[in-house]
Protein backbone atom coordinates (compact mmCIF):
# COMPACT_ATOMS: atom_id res chain seq x y z
CA UNK A 1 0.00 0.00 0.00
CA UNK A 2 1.25 3.43 -1.08
CA UNK A 3 0.51 6.57 0.96
CA UNK A 4 0.77 10.00 -0.70
CA UNK A 5 3.62 12.62 0.12
CA UNK A 6 1.56 14.67 2.52
CA UNK A 7 0.22 11.62 4.11
CA UNK A 8 3.47 10.90 4.77
CA UNK A 9 3.99 14.55 6.24
CA UNK A 10 0.99 14.50 8.44
CA UNK A 11 2.02 10.93 9.58
CA UNK A 12 5.54 12.53 10.63
CA UNK A 13 3.95 15.92 12.70
CA UNK A 14 1.53 13.08 14.20
CA UNK A 15 4.81 10.95 15.55
CA UNK A 16 6.98 14.14 15.71
CA UNK A 17 3.83 15.55 18.26
CA UNK A 18 3.58 12.43 20.06
CA UNK A 19 7.30 12.30 21.24
CA UNK A 20 7.44 15.89 21.88
CA UNK A 21 4.55 15.20 24.43
CA UNK A 22 6.11 12.17 25.93
CA UNK A 23 9.53 14.15 26.59
CA UNK A 24 11.23 11.36 27.04
CA UNK A 25 13.93 12.59 24.70
CA UNK A 26 13.97 15.87 27.19
CA UNK A 27 14.29 13.80 30.11
CA UNK A 28 16.92 11.65 29.41
CA UNK A 29 19.03 14.54 28.13
CA UNK A 30 18.37 16.44 31.24
CA UNK A 31 19.72 13.84 33.51
CA UNK A 32 23.00 13.77 31.18
CA UNK A 33 23.38 17.33 31.40
CA UNK A 34 22.53 16.80 35.40
CA UNK A 35 25.67 15.10 35.89
CA UNK A 36 28.08 16.90 34.13
CA UNK A 37 26.60 19.95 36.08
CA UNK A 38 27.10 18.25 39.16
CA UNK A 39 30.56 16.98 38.89
CA UNK A 40 31.19 21.11 37.66
CA UNK A 41 29.58 22.42 40.56
CA UNK A 42 30.22 19.57 43.46
CA UNK A 43 33.79 18.02 42.73
CA UNK A 44 35.36 21.12 40.76
CA UNK A 45 33.16 23.82 42.83
CA UNK A 46 33.47 26.08 39.21
CA UNK A 47 30.93 28.76 38.18
CA UNK A 48 29.74 28.63 34.19
CA UNK A 49 32.70 29.91 32.93
CA UNK A 50 35.09 27.77 34.88
CA UNK A 51 36.04 30.09 37.82
CA UNK A 52 36.31 29.10 41.42
CA UNK A 53 34.93 31.61 44.37
CA UNK A 54 37.24 32.62 47.68
CA UNK A 55 35.46 32.35 51.07
CA UNK A 56 35.08 35.59 52.04
CA UNK A 57 32.00 35.19 54.37
CA UNK A 58 32.19 36.03 57.85
CA UNK A 59 29.02 34.63 58.87
CA UNK A 60 29.00 32.30 61.80
CA UNK A 61 27.25 29.02 61.78
CA UNK A 62 25.96 26.34 64.42
CA UNK A 63 27.35 22.72 63.26
CA UNK A 64 25.75 19.40 64.24
CA UNK A 65 29.40 17.28 64.33
CA UNK A 66 27.23 13.81 63.41
CA UNK A 67 25.88 15.19 60.35
CA UNK A 68 29.87 16.93 59.15
CA UNK A 69 32.30 14.94 57.30
CA UNK A 70 35.77 14.45 57.30
CA UNK A 71 37.44 14.89 60.94
CA UNK A 72 35.18 16.25 63.42
CA UNK A 73 37.23 15.85 66.19
CA UNK A 74 37.49 19.59 66.40
CA UNK A 75 33.44 19.96 66.61
CA UNK A 76 33.44 17.83 69.64
CA UNK A 77 32.27 18.25 72.11
CA UNK A 78 29.62 20.45 70.66
CA UNK A 79 29.41 23.93 72.09
CA UNK A 80 28.20 27.48 72.03
CA UNK A 81 29.82 30.49 70.87
CA UNK A 82 31.34 31.45 74.58
CA UNK A 83 33.23 27.99 74.18
CA UNK A 84 30.57 26.27 77.33
CA UNK A 85 28.85 22.60 76.39
CA UNK A 86 25.85 23.62 78.08
CA UNK A 87 23.14 25.94 77.84
CA UNK A 88 22.38 27.81 81.29
CA UNK A 89 19.60 25.38 81.70
CA UNK A 90 21.82 22.73 81.91
CA UNK A 91 21.11 20.83 78.29
CA UNK A 92 23.83 20.06 76.48
CA UNK A 93 24.74 21.82 73.22
CA UNK A 94 23.77 19.94 70.29
CA UNK A 95 26.25 21.74 67.77
CA UNK A 96 28.96 23.65 67.62
CA UNK A 97 29.31 27.30 66.89
CA UNK A 98 32.03 28.17 64.03
CA UNK A 99 33.03 31.59 62.82
CA UNK A 100 32.57 31.43 59.50
CA UNK A 101 32.41 28.34 56.63
CA UNK A 102 36.00 28.50 55.65
CA UNK A 103 36.77 27.89 59.18
CA UNK A 104 34.36 24.69 59.36
CA UNK A 105 36.68 23.58 56.36
CA UNK A 106 39.72 23.77 57.97
CA UNK A 107 38.39 22.56 61.28
CA UNK A 108 37.66 19.19 59.46
CA UNK A 109 40.30 19.30 57.87
CA UNK A 110 39.03 20.11 54.27
CA UNK A 111 40.39 22.56 51.41
CA UNK A 112 39.39 26.21 52.83
CA UNK A 113 41.04 27.98 50.15
CA UNK A 114 37.73 27.47 47.47
CA UNK A 115 34.23 27.46 47.90
CA UNK A 116 33.61 23.60 46.57
CA UNK A 117 29.76 23.93 47.53
CA UNK A 118 29.78 20.37 49.87
CA UNK A 119 29.32 21.43 53.57
CA UNK A 120 27.57 18.29 54.57
CA UNK A 121 27.32 16.22 50.98
CA UNK A 122 23.55 16.43 51.68
CA UNK A 123 22.85 18.64 48.75
CA UNK A 124 25.17 16.68 46.18
CA UNK A 125 23.84 13.56 47.47
CA UNK A 126 20.77 14.31 46.68
CA UNK A 127 20.95 16.10 43.09
CA UNK A 128 22.86 13.15 42.37
CA UNK A 129 20.94 10.30 43.57
CA UNK A 130 17.63 10.46 40.88
CA UNK A 131 15.54 8.65 43.83
CA UNK A 132 15.48 11.99 45.72
CA UNK A 133 15.09 14.36 42.84
CA UNK A 134 11.45 15.19 41.96
CA UNK A 135 11.32 16.08 37.82
CA UNK A 136 7.55 17.48 37.67
CA UNK A 137 6.56 18.41 33.96
CA UNK A 138 6.05 21.96 33.58
CA UNK A 139 5.30 22.03 29.94
CA UNK A 140 6.21 20.34 26.93
CA UNK A 141 9.72 20.31 27.03
CA UNK A 142 10.24 21.61 30.37
CA UNK A 143 10.97 19.78 33.66
CA UNK A 144 11.78 21.80 36.99
CA UNK A 145 13.34 19.22 39.16
CA UNK A 146 13.56 19.59 42.59
CA UNK A 147 14.78 17.95 45.86
CA UNK A 148 12.18 16.51 47.76
CA UNK A 149 14.16 17.37 51.36
CA UNK A 150 13.05 21.35 52.35
CA UNK A 151 16.19 21.39 53.80
CA UNK A 152 18.25 21.29 50.62
CA UNK A 153 15.07 23.16 48.78
CA UNK A 154 16.09 25.87 50.97
CA UNK A 155 20.46 25.57 50.64
CA UNK A 156 20.04 25.46 47.11
CA UNK A 157 17.41 28.29 46.94
CA UNK A 158 20.69 30.30 48.77
CA UNK A 159 23.25 29.36 47.21
CA UNK A 160 21.48 30.43 43.85
CA UNK A 161 20.79 33.81 44.94
CA UNK A 162 24.43 34.21 46.29
CA UNK A 163 26.11 32.00 43.03
CA UNK A 164 23.95 32.86 40.32
CA UNK A 165 26.90 32.58 38.21
CA UNK A 166 26.87 28.48 39.27
CA UNK A 167 23.99 26.78 39.31
CA UNK A 168 22.47 27.12 35.60
CA UNK A 169 24.10 25.12 32.82
CA UNK A 170 27.43 25.97 31.15
CA UNK A 171 27.67 26.00 27.63
CA UNK A 172 29.11 22.69 27.62
CA UNK A 173 26.09 21.22 29.70
CA UNK A 174 23.83 22.94 27.40
CA UNK A 175 25.78 20.84 23.95
CA UNK A 176 25.86 17.73 26.29
CA UNK A 177 22.27 18.22 26.40
CA UNK A 178 21.54 19.25 23.18
CA UNK A 179 23.82 16.10 22.30
CA UNK A 180 21.96 13.58 24.48
CA UNK A 181 18.80 15.43 22.99
CA UNK A 182 19.23 15.04 19.42
CA UNK A 183 20.38 11.03 20.23
CA UNK A 184 17.49 10.12 22.03
CA UNK A 185 15.02 11.91 19.82
CA UNK A 186 16.03 9.95 16.94
CA UNK A 187 15.62 6.79 18.75
CA UNK A 188 12.51 7.45 18.89
CA UNK A 189 11.82 8.28 15.81
CA UNK A 190 13.63 5.37 14.34
CA UNK A 191 11.54 3.31 17.35
CA UNK A 192 8.41 4.53 16.19
CA UNK A 193 9.28 4.55 12.67
CA UNK A 194 9.36 0.36 13.13
CA UNK A 195 6.59 -0.16 14.92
Amino acid sequence: MSISLSEHINNMKKIKQELLDADKPVFLASNSALAQFSERVFTNGQSTSGTTFNYNSTDALYVNPKKTFCNTSALKPPRGKTGKTKFKNGNEHKTTWVESYKKLKELVGRDGSKVNFVAFGDLKSDIENRNTLTTRKVANAEYKISSEFPENQGKLRGLMNKYKSVFQLSQKEEEIYKKAFDFEYLKLIRQKLND
